[in-house]
């Protein structure tokens, strides 16, 4: 009886993709699931998950065991206001920073979040590429884009990158537009709190203090073990 009736795939928005002028669920979670595939750390959230992490191959298990159990609080109670949406992750080389970020962004894209992972080298050159040379690339205004909106920002290996006054800018710029929008970010870095201070200046750190859980990874490099 209703053979000459449309049938859409979300009643919702009738499959435009919009409700009331904002982007419908159905939308978000078909753009969710672009980014998964496109990013480019797919293949490594295969390998690096909760799933595959084992404590005891770190030099500090016990410390590790409690900084595994922390993130997964975090992944557990994300967006519900009850724990801080940012976190930092200090401490040397190949202690485990890079897998815990990846855990939690494995778990959030499971969950159909967005989830931007840059380097902190990539980051900084897609804004510049916008912000200074105001670029017309279509997919790098769109990653810009992202970058302010994703659920999760994933900044790997803050301090890696050329440092000066523009970058100094555009990290205040992003970490405190983010905070002022509730969005979620995590940094991983090699740097302390008073070496981030002496780069960063103390503007961009006292931001970072005030609205980021900061969590030490100690430890030896695992990539040096036997």
């Amino acid at each position: 009886s209703d053979y000459m009736e449309m049938k859409y795939h979300c009643p919702d928005c009738c499959d435009t993709g919009y409700t009331d002028g904002a982007k419908c669920h159905c939308l978000i979670e078909k753009e969710n699931r672009l980014l998964y595939a496109q990013s480019g750390i797919r293949k490594v959230l295969e390998r690096e998950n909760f799933d595959t992490l084992d404590e005891s191959v770190y030099s500090e298990p016990e410390h590790m065991a409690k900084v595994v159990m922390y993130t997964k609080k975090y992944v557990s109670e994300f967006g519900k206001g009850t724990t801080k949406n940012n976190l930092v992750f200090t401490g040397n080389t190949g202690v485990g920073k890079t897998f815990l970020c990846n855990c939690i962004a494995r778990e959030l894209m499971d969950k159909n979040l967005s989830v931007i992972y840059l380097s902190a080298i990539e980051l900084f050159d897609v804004m510049a590429k916008i912000r200074v040379q105001h670029s017309d690339d279509v997919m790098l205004n769109e990653m810009y884009e992202r970058i302010f909106d994703c659920d999760l920002l994933v900044i790997d290996d803050l301090g890696s990158e050329l440092t000066n006054s523009l970058a100094n800018s555009n990290l205040f710029f992003l970490l405190n537009s983010r905070i002022l929008s509730e969005k979620a970010t995590i940094i991983s870095t090699n740097l302390s709190i008073d070496a981030m201070r002496d780069i960063y200046t103390e503007r961009v750190t006292s931001r970072v203090i005030s609205a980021y859980d900061i969590i030490p990874v100690i430890g030896k490099d695992i990539r040096m073990h036997d």
